[in-house]
């Protein structure tokens, strides 16, 4: 288990979750232009006709898991390597939160609501089989919902893995391991003596404090500062500090930006500050100033945006904005706004200007080759002269 998988706000109460915040009518009436060069023929397409796919029913508040899907379906390759694996996974009776994803995945492409429901309804049921917090059917964190999905989908990796061993020229790989699965080092450092402790700890996402004025690329640079620590060492100081930096980076990175805190009155507020989104993100390893290694740097993009519309912690509605990859010619920076039953078009620019009081969870993805991917990269700990291989 990672360590982002502790629950971070108490769950919404029952009757909270408002209704699905309506689009400017102006965005369904507009048109799709398709140019289709062979023969100079102009298509034109209502874009009702190609949305009304990819809509989804909310169940009695379940705007917390339609919106954590749409996030996840936007991550193509990984969605399309769960479905890959079918051929591990199909057989095995445990595997029905991977089918389930697949049902739902493959209702994106049909109108019928009644299929929709069906399929959301038992994958949110196969869900709370394993995590009992989403049997009812009240509104829950869609952080919390996400986390457990992919603890849930990593925890069938052994077994899936031991299966594959029966199909001859075959072998599996967990797709949140091998596309959202990250690690990092931790070091904490004596300030007399300069003694160190280091480990290394596994992330799907990073949960990123905000202060008011805030950028993506500065919350997380806060992040990765060295912060005082009280700690007891060896050489009887008490003051340490601990610093953590990546050893490893995934293909998709997930932050999330804590919106929900705790008061020194210990009540729970919603943090509604503006954050300014960045698009692109420039990280490293670790490795960057040790080997010139050019794969320990990593340029990342923001393909998704999970947000949270309300003023309270105990109400609100989540809705998801994801970038468009249609087939053919797809006009530059397209996005979908997906809000439950009404999914419309908009723009990566007018996303990360709407969303700035309002996005929870942030989706990046790696701009390298995706073939790269699957490559086994060697990453040097250089204490201990320690090495690990490690799949990124």
């Amino acid at each position: 288990m990672d360590s982002e998988t502790a629950r971070s706000t108490p769950s919404m109460d029952e009757g909270f979750c408002e209704s699905p915040l309506q689009k400017d009518g102006d965005a369904d009436e507009r048109l799709v232009q398709v140019e289709m060069t062979s023969g100079g023929l102009n298509v034109d397409l209502h874009i009702e006709n190609i949305l009304k796919d990819e809509t989804f029913p909310n169940m009695a508040q379940s705007c917390y898991m339609n919106s954590t899907l749409q996030s996840l379906l936007t991550l193509r390759v990984f969605s399309q390597e769960i479905e890959q694996t079918e051929w591990a996974w199909d057989s095995v009776p445990s595997a029905e939160l991977l089918r389930g994803f697949v049902a739902i995945r493959e209702s994106c492409q049909s109108d019928n609501v009644s299929q929709k429901m069906y399929v959301l309804e038992s994958f949110k049921s196969t869900v709370a089989l394993q995590d009992p917090e989403f049997e009812d059917n009240r509104q829950k964190d869609a952080h919390e919902f996400f986390t457990s999905v992919l603890n849930q989908m990593r925890t069938l990796s052994p077994l899936l893995w031991s299966a594959a061993l029966d199909t001859p020229g075959r072998s599996y790989t967990c797709p949140v391991e091998a596309h959202l699965l990250f690690h990092m080092l931790s070091t904490r450092s004596c300030k007399r003596c300069s003694g160190q402790s280091v480990s290394m700890e596994a992330f799907t996402n990073l949960s990123l404090d905000l202060e008011p004025g805030d950028s993506v690329c500065q919350a997380l640079d806060r992040y990765l500062t060295e912060t005082p620590l009280e700690c007891d060492c060896q050489c009887g100081a008490k003051t340490s500090a601990m610093q953590l930096r990546f050893l490893s980076l995934p293909n998709v990175l997930v932050l999330h930006l804590k919106r929900f805190r705790f008061n020194p009155d210990w009540s729970l507020e919603k943090v509604n500050d503006a954050v300014l989104l960045s698009r692109d993100l420039g990280l490293n390893s670790g490795r960057e100033a040790e080997t010139e290694d050019s794969d320990a740097m990593g340029k990342y993009t923001l393909v998704s945006v999970l947000s949270h519309i309300g003023k309270s912690p105990l109400s609100g509605h989540y809705v998801s904005d994801g970038s468009f990859q249609g087939k053919g010619d797809t006009p530059p920076d397209q996005w979908l706004s997906y809000n439950d039953e009404t999914v419309s078009w908009t723009s990566g620019s007018e996303v990360c200007q709407q969303r700035q009081c309002t996005a929870y969870l942030l989706f990046y993805e790696r701009q390298v080759d995706q073939a790269m991917a699957w490559i086994t990269r060697q990453v040097e700990m250089t204490s201990g002269g320690v090495n690990v291989y490690l799949q990124i």
